[in-house]
Parts: C-alpha cells; structure tokens; sequence
C-alpha cells in the first residue's frame, strides 16, 4: 500500500462528495481537475478542496507538489501539422491542440462525437496548471474584480459558474454541458460566458480579458485548447545591427502600429492595428512613387502563397485581399453602427465573428509584412530617403 502525506480519498468517496455523475467524474479525474492521483487511484482531499472552491487546481506556494503544464514554444513547434496544412507556418493561425490523460485508443473525432458532453473553462488570467499557450496574456495579478466564493449564473443557457482563485479574483468562468451539442462545443460555450463577462466588465467598468480557454470532453477527458500559432524562435546576435531610431521617418506609423497588433492578444485589436499596417506602408509607397517618378522595389511577391493559412486566398494579390476584406470585416470591426450595405456590427460578442476576425488575422498579418518589406527595400533605393 502506498504511504500518502496528506489525507486522501477513494474515488467511490470523492465522487460522492461531489455529487456528479460516472462520465462526469472520470473526466474530472482524468484531466487532473481534481489534482494528483495516487499510484493505488486515490485523490487528495486537498485537491478536491480546490476543485470545489475554484473550479481547478492553481500551482501555489503551499501546492508545490502540482507540475506547470504550460505548453512551452518547444513542444508547440514540435507538433506536426496535420496532413493538409502543409509544411509552411505562418503566426497568428488559429490552430486545436489535443490533449489526453491516457492514450485513445479511437481518432480524436470519433472520441468528440461519442462524448455525452464536456465542461468548458474560460481564464481571466493565465493558469500554468491548465495547458496555457506561452504567448498566452492576461493580468499578472489577475483582475481586480474580486470574487469572494464561487457563484453560479442562474438562468444561463448552460449551468455556468464564477470562481474565483486563490487570491480572491475573479479567474474562471466554467460552462458545463451535460449533453453533447450540435454546434462546435466552444463556440456554444463561449456564446454562454462572453455575455456574463461584457455584462460584468460594463457594470463594474473592469478588463476581464480572457487569458486562455480549454474543452474537456466527457466521459474520455479529451482536453482541446486553442490559441494562434507562434513566430519561429529568432535570436539577437552580437553582430546584428542596432538602430538607435528609425531608419526611416516615414515608416514610424506603419512599425509602432506593427509592433502594437503582434503584441495584442485580442484578434479584433490585431486585426485593424495590422490593416492599419497595410494603409499607411501603402500611402508611403505612394508619395515615394509621385516624388520620384520610378517604380518601385519589391522583394517579395505581394500575393498571397500556397498555404493552409490562406486557403481562401491563396493566389490573389494584396490590393484583391484588401477589397474582398474591406466590407464583411475592416468597415465591420472598425464602426459600431452606419456600415455601408448594412449588416450588424463584428465584436466579441459571439464565437462567430470572434473566429471570423481570428482567422483573418494571419492573412493581414503577412500582407502587413511583406509591404513593410518591399517599402523599406523601396527607401533603401532612393539616396535621398535615407536620413537617419
């Protein structure tokens, strides 16, 4: 018999305490929601204290016993992509990790198809116990909503519940279903929570960013988490050339712009900061060519590649992309109201648009910087345009 520190229980006697059913159990087990398991499959007692006071298990202090599950660049990039995505990774794709407890024996979408359900959990602040991205960002200390004790929503869609963490903030939004549903399970989740948390965020006039987001499926414990792909690790060498400014005057709109949408974690942010991008590196380019009356550099081709990320696209040119884009989302995520040919505006409000939004941004993502590219290779050309 194992010798455990600290009191532990049966899984018949944590099951009962927490009054849920077989799938429902086995999936909280499986996925460590209810904390380390002995080798003779018993739980701490501790670790079901946490589940039922915040909804999951947080690595503090006095638990130094719980491993960092953080999804490091290492592990990520070490994932092959799946067979029709190609070789080619561009940043910012959204892409679907898989994870499981114990191997399945079945493929991933007969495992989701037969579940009888899953619980969804949505962080306000990055949780290193549950499978966050490394470029996941949220507040360092969490928001400054407090949340005394859990609470449930009454008359949401699906049983939903507030935790808070270890240090009083709100952190947790869990949405449990206990049947499988039509739509994709996290947009049905997330068109449960993100009204709770709009509502919450106007009320008491408080950020509450949502920091990462996973699905367990029931009873397998198949866990899915998403994010956008990371850049390739790149290393500042020695020898590298430092500039003390910017190298050209013209191009400082278009690169703090940059520089603000690839360090967002909003897809809506990223989106009009980077299509900003594109406007301003463009106009540049214009004034160069009327002022100087030649044509200008490029060293890439402005077109769309072959690739996964921009399938629909694939082939078309910059100024193409730009127009099929302009009116179903630039004119849709940039105006609250008055959008020319009608239509409703794009927002967080709904998984849709969230989706439609995060899918774009690879495409203005790599349009953004290959113009900025071939307009720099277009100053460089020009002797009179390289006051430093």
């Amino acid at each position: 018999m194992e010798q455990h520190f600290g009191e532990v229980l049966t899984f018949v006697e944590a099951q009962r305490r927490l009054g849920v059913t077989d799938g429902f159990f086995n999936a909280l087990v499986k996925s460590w929601l209810l904390g380390r398991i002995t080798t003779d499959n018993r739980l701490f007692v501790e670790g079901i204290q946490s589940y039922e006071r915040y909804g999951t298990q947080w690595v503090t202090e006095d638990r130094p016993e719980l491993p960092q599950r953080t999804m490091t660049t290492e592990y990520l990039r070490s994932i092959p992509p799946p067979p029709d995505v190609g070789h080619e990774r561009y940043p910012s794709v959204q892409q679907k990790v898989f994870a499981a407890h114990d191997g399945i024996d079945d493929d991933i979408l007969t495992v989701m198809e037969s579940s009888t359900g899953w619980l969804a959990h949505f962080y306000l602040r990055p949780n290193v116990f549950c499978w966050p991205a490394p470029t996941s960002m949220g507040m360092v200390e969490g928001p400054l909503l407090k949340l005394p004790r859990k609470r449930e929503v009454l008359g949401a869609d699906l049983r939903t519940v507030l935790y808070p963490d270890p240090w009083g903030s709100l952190a947790l939004v869990a949405v449990h279903s206990p049947r499988p549903t039509a739509r994709d399970a996290f947009e049905v989740a997330y068109d449960v929570a993100g009204p709770i948390l709009d509502e919450l965020s106007v009320r008491y006039d408080q950020p509450l960013p949502i920091s990462h987001s996973f699905v367990v499926y029931i009873p397998s414990a198949l866990m899915a988490t998403f994010f956008p792909s990371t850049p390739d690790v790149k290393t500042l060498e020695q020898s590298d050339r430092l500039l003390p400014r910017y190298p050209y005057s013209e191009l400082k709109f278009a690169l703090a712009l940059y520089r603000e949408g690839v360090s967002s974690s909003d897809p809506f942010h990223q989106f009009l900061a980077l299509w900003k991008v594109y406007e301003n590196a463009r106009e540049v380019r214009r004034r160069w060519r009327t002022k100087h009356k030649r044509q200008v550099v490029r060293v890439k081709d402005e077109r769309l590649p072959r690739a996964f990320a921009f399938r629909e696209y694939e082939g078309k040119t910059f100024d193409e992309v730009r127009q099929e884009l302009n009116g179903p989302l630039r004119v849709a995520v940039a105006h609250g109201g008055n959008l020319r040919g009608g239509g409703e505006p794009k927002t967080a409000a709904s998984a849709e648009d969230l989706l439609s939004v995060s899918y774009a941004v690879p495409v203005v993502r790599y349009i953004a910087q290959i113009t900025l590219q071939n307009v720099r290779a277009t100053l460089e050309s020009s002797s009179s345009n390289t006051t430093r």
